[in-house]
């Protein structure tokens, strides 16, 4: 089973997967995205309930494969080396306790998604690459892709329409 983490996924978990199809879909239709063998947990703030219908769609769709955890990516409740992939869309602080968290939990091999507005990409690149090099991360280009992000109106206006960039890393050590 490959586990997937998702830190502050809001009303919209792991939007990277509609990708440019995103912006087509009416909001009713941007369902969380799971393929066979895949396990999601959504990791959130205590203050965000997860009574959203999505959530209830993803927990009719997928059953015991979708996890719902209230807490913080900075300190987070997880086994060392517990999943496969962690993805950050934008709901997070790119600092070193951060970092460090996403480091612990990932296993060896993992996936890292990143994702933030394109206007944003070329200092997170340079800022992000460094400091997760320096932890033992790798980026992995041929990964990493653009779309342009849409969201419900008056939910995320400052992220309605804009161009949107998925880093993505490799954990090697």
């Amino acid at each position: 089973m490959k586990r997937i983490l998702e830190i502050g996924p809001g009303s919209n978990p792991m939007h990277q997967k509609h990708g440019e199809n995103l912006r087509k879909l009416a909001p009713n239709e941007r369902n969380l995205l799971l393929e066979e063998g895949e396990d999601y947990t959504a990791l959130e703030l205590p203050r965000v309930a997860f009574n959203h219908w999505i959530w209830q769609t993803a927990k009719e769709a997928y059953g015991d494969r979708v996890h719902f955890v209230h807490g913080d990516g900075t300190e987070m409740s997880f086994e060392d080396e517990s999943f496969d992939e962690l993805v950050a869309n934008g709901s997070f602080v790119g600092d070193e306790k951060t970092f460090a968290e996403f480091h612990r939990v990932l296993k060896q091999g993992g996936i890292l998604r990143l994702g933030t507005k394109a206007q944003n990409a070329q200092r997170v690149v340079h800022d992000w690459a460094y400091r997760l090099g320096k932890m033992g991360f790798t980026m992995v280009d041929e990964l990493t892709h653009r779309y342009r992000y849409t969201h419900n109106k008056g939910v995320i206006a400052n992220l309605r329409g804009t161009d949107y960039v998925v880093l993505v890393f490799r954990k090697e050590s």
